[in-house]
């Protein structure tokens, strides 16, 4: 079963705040990593 991570991207956002823990989730095989942001550029 794969599970969905989604993550937030806000104006501003600190790179490693978001994307730190999102290399770490990535490299799981039960994870689905998904990247959002309020404009729909993530």
């Amino acid at each position: 079963m794969i599970i969905p991570f989604n993550i937030l991207l806000f104006d501003d956002f600190e790179t490693l705040d978001a994307l730190g823990p999102a290399e770490i989730i990535d490299k799981s095989d039960i994870y689905s990593l998904r990247l959002y942001s309020p404009s729909g550029d993530a």
